[in-house]
């Protein structure tokens, strides 16, 4: 389950409740062995890797944002190897 590092009631922030969603991370004992931190708005939470967990809706949204960022940077990197070496064999 999702700790909060804040002291508030599960399912409610700021007197409003909160939807929770399942979210499932990745654990393979390289780049994603570790908790995931996630901060909105000063709540914060650790997000446990490996197994599935509840988290509010928000952070779930964090995570996806998070997720199809690092997709943009891997596409990004392969398009500027493939330039590179293209532009290296050119020479």
């Amino acid at each position: 389950m999702a700790k909060t590092i804040e002291k508030e009631q599960p399912g409610t922030a700021a007197g409003k409740v909160v939807n929770v969603v399942p979210v499932y991370l990745i654990k393979d004992g390289k780049r994603y062995k570790d908790d995931l931190f996630v901060s909105v708005n000063d709540k914060t939470f650790m997000i446990q890797r490996g197994r599935q967990v509840m988290v509010p809706d928000y952070v779930a949204e964090v995570i996806r944002n998070s997720e199809a960022q690092d997709q943009c940077a891997m596409e990004y990197i392969s398009l500027q190897e493939e330039r590179y070496q293209n532009k290296k064999s050119n020479l």
